[in-house]
């Protein structure tokens, strides 16, 4: 007689807890969804009541801008190509707008399909704040109502969040792990010194305007390091 043997039970893929396991759990996952959701809005808010500030922002002379500057030779062009002012304000809005909205639509997509995803909220969250930050609209805000000067520093400055979420995104993709493990530090590190250069600006922690061989190679070095830890993973 043959009897039933014993179920063997073959053990595949097995990981030690929390050896690739990018997801976020329970209170963190809770916390993680809260401040993406508040600093989305406020960056909404921002590009909503800044959009007449900015038209507002054209018609006045500047010298420093992220994008677009009214300088006195841009206006005088204008003139030359009987270009008003004003059509120049609504289009250069627009454009802003839009490429406000790529990032943030972008952003919405990842954070609709993995919001439960560590190295998906990363991405989510560089996504909003750099869309935010690059353009010159949230400035615009801050120049022409300097009331709006601390939504603007949080939503509108790339060093404050933009890009020490980035680098914090960089090292440990795909994976989620820092390989090797002291590439965890330097990207703290990194990240860091980003947001005291937001913090602070002009201070010895900002980065020098203008092009420099000693920021290239400090920018070098920062975004050059995390494809280093690619390799060596």
């Amino acid at each position: 007689m043959n009897l039933p043997s014993a179920p063997t039970r073959i053990a595949v893929g097995i990981q030690s807890p929390g050896e690739g396991d990018t997801c976020l759990y329970d209170r963190l996952l809770v916390l993680a969804r809260v401040v993406l959701l508040a600093i989305s809005i406020l960056a909404v808010v921002v590009y909503i009541v800044g959009i007449p500030a900015n038209l507002d922002w054209f018609n006045s002379l500047h010298a420093d801008c992220l994008d677009v500057c009214m300088t006195t030779a841009r206006v005088q062009a204008l003139h030359a190509q009987s270009i008003s002012i004003t059509a120049f304000a609504i289009y250069w809005t627009s454009v802003t707008l839009l490429f406000a909205l790529t990032y943030f639509l972008g952003a919405a997509l990842i954070f609709w399909r993995r919001s439960d995803d560590r190295m998906a909220w990363l991405a989510t969250f560089a996504l909003v704040t750099l869309g935010a930050a690059f353009p010159s609209m949230p400035a615009a805000l801050a120049d022409v109502h300097p009331g709006w000067w601390l939504p603007v520093a949080i939503v509108g400055n790339e060093n404050a969040f933009g890009f020490p979420s980035l680098i914090l995104f960089l090292f440990p993709f795909p994976s989620g792990r820092f390989v090797p493990r002291w590439t965890r530090w330097v990207a703290i590190a990194f990240a860091g010194v980003f947001v005291l250069a937001g913090i602070f600006p002009g201070s010895s922690f900002s980065f020098p305007s203008g092009p420099s061989p000693l920021v290239g190679l400090a920018l070098l070095v920062i975004f050059g390091s995390p494809v280093y830890a690619q390799l060596g993973a």
